[in-house]
């Protein structure tokens, strides 16, 4: 139990986020359970221990390459796409989604 008595431990990743290699132990470790994060969480000393769901906003912001990024970084992680552009630009992207 975290401090908030809730079953799991969530923690932030961002550049602004101090004494980050404390961070990154526990994200390895597999102590943190949701990671919620900027572009930070796709950089290459970030290892997770069982990505099994990326939940990405703002998808737009993402290019090809970071999203192929995020997601070796998991054994096929589960992935859902966010977007607020139009209806037929979300049906594009979900259709190149990795099955």
């Amino acid at each position: 139990m975290d401090k908030n008595n809730l079953p799991y431990k969530c923690a932030l990743l961002s550049g602004s986020v101090k004494n980050k290699q404390s961070l990154y132990k526990e994200i390895e470790l597999g102590s943190i359970h949701v990671i919620i994060g900027t572009h930070a969480v796709i950089q290459k000393n970030v290892r997770y221990n069982k990505l099994g769901v990326v939940i990405t906003d703002e998808e737009h912001r993402f290019g090809v390459g970071q999203r192929e990024a995020l997601s070796e970084k998991g054994d096929m992680p589960h992935m859902l796409i966010m977007s607020a552009t139009p209806i037929p630009r979300s049906l594009a992207m979900w259709s190149y989604v990795k099955i």
